[in-house]
């Protein structure tokens, strides 16, 4: 399960900023302010760690366009700088996995001969086990070997006995040309733990990391069959998921049927005279709403935000443990208690160990949210499994940078520091209103 992301020089980024994801996360603050860059370099990373044959970023996918090198590079850093990112994870046999990885802009490789390309330089791999046994391994970038081969050092020695092959930044170990033609015993326990290493990194991808864009797909009345299995990106695929996954058993906390507990949430959100749900129409999909048992319509005949929001519902209620769900401003089209709705299906997955990271303007779903932990039982430390993190943009000279708050929320739904400019224009407007002239 990922337990953070640190971030250097990528985009507006300068320097190392940590964010740590406890459960739910908000990314607020002004426009242009770098929320929509954590969320970037998290689809980056794992979208390059997916059918990735080169130890490379990929910096242009069906799922963002970000460039080149030089594009994502923080603009008060030179291109012989490099961009850096180090995750942390942690699973049922390592308390603690730390994958540090940097990246330059060079040409690599006789397959790699591009100018703008983000070439892994370095990676380095920190770990704790269940057992408390500590073991660092580093891998450096060796055009002596092959085009996609590391030399490989192990508590600071190194293994010539070993390299490993990069993809994406997954690890796959292998013995050495040199040392496949010698007789020799390889340390098996070492090996394993490279292969275990590379089970865990290889779950970060975009199987496990899902996103929902915030320009999500208008109403249509019939949607086409796109094979996918999952809602796709802007929710296209949405009334085929519902469809095809009518009879499913999804897992929170116990076996469930998913169709149920999604005309639950549908109550709950949209209100309970409404039912939502998916019928086949020849090669097509229709997304239908059922209105107090009688009215049946076609969800182009409802409310815009119906939806919208339709897709943020279907992609939670399928998703599983340890799986991150990335979704930008939830709230567009949504009326205001609707938005505050929503925060009630965020702190219920995060309840259930799905990471929710959520960029939003709305100060509904922030207080929704300050209010549900409030309520909760204190046995259930809701609390610890929210923040927020605030994003302002300064100006100094010709420079320009990002400053990032992290604030924490208290038992009592009690904001922990409240920085300048954080939700209070409703506040300042409503000063401005009483004051006499």
């Amino acid at each position: 399960m990922l337990k953070s992301i640190s971030i250097k020089d990528f985009k507006c980024h300068q320097d190392y900023n940590t964010f740590k994801f406890p459960g739910l996360t908000f990314l607020s603050g002004a426009n242009n302010s770098g929320k929509s860059s954590i969320i970037q370099s998290i689809l980056l990373l794992a979208k390059s760690n997916t059918n990735n044959s080169e130890p490379t970023l990929l910096l242009n996918t069906n799922l963002y366009q970000l460039g080149t090198f030089k594009d994502v590079l923080n603009n008060n850093k030179s291109r012989e700088d490099s961009i850096e990112f180090s995750l942390k994870f942690k699973d049922d046999y390592f308390k603690t996995i730390e994958l540090d990885l940097k990246y330059k802009d060079f040409t690599f490789g006789k397959n790699i001969n591009n100018k703008g390309i983000a070439v892994l330089e370095e990676l380095e791999i920190f770990s704790l086990d269940k057992n408390g046994k500590k073991q660092r391994i580093k891998a450096v970038l060796d055009e002596t070997i092959s085009e996609n081969e590391y030399k490989i050092f192990f508590n600071e020695n190194e293994r010539q006995d070993l390299s490993i092959h990069i993809f994406g930044c997954s690890i796959s170990p292998s013995l050495s040309k040199l040392k496949q033609k010698e007789n020799f015993n390889i340390d098996k326990e070492f090996f394993e733990y490279l292969l275990h290493l590379g089970t865990v990194l290889n779950l970060f991808d975009t199987d496990n990391i899902k996103y929902l864009r915030a320009y999500r797909e208008e109403a249509k009345k019939l949607y086409e069959m796109k094979g996918l299995n999952h809602i796709g990106i802007s929710g296209e695929a949405t009334a085929e998921v519902l469809y095809r996954n009518k009879s499913t058993k999804i897992e929170f906390g116990d076996k469930k049927n998913f169709q149920k507990l999604f005309e639950e949430w549908c109550y709950k959100i949209l209100g309970d005279t409404y039912r939502v749900y998916s019928d086949e129409n020849g090669s097509f999909y229709q997304l239908k709403v059922e209105e107090n048992n009688t009215n049946i319509y076609d969800i182009t005949q409802v409310g815009f935000g119906f939806s919208q929001v339709i897709p943020i519902i279907t992609m939670i209620l399928l998703s599983e443990e340890n799986d991150v769900l990335l979704i930008e401003n939830p709230e567009v089209h949504l009326h205001p208690k609707l938005q505050a709705n929503l925060a009630e299906l965020f702190v219920f997955a995060a309840k259930h160990n799905r990471k929710i990271i959520v960029e939003t303007h709305s100060e509904h779903i922030i207080n929704r949210t300050r209010l549900l932990i409030k309520e909760s039982a204190s046995s259930e430390k809701v609390n610890e499994k929210v923040n927020i993190y605030f994003f302002e943009k300064y100006f100094d000279e010709d420079e320009s940078y990002i400053k990032s708050d992290e604030i924490l929320i208290d038992e009592n739904g009690k904001i922990s520091s409240w920085p300048e400019n954080f939700f209070d224009q409703g506040y300042k407007d409503s000063i401005g209103l009483i004051k006499n002239d």
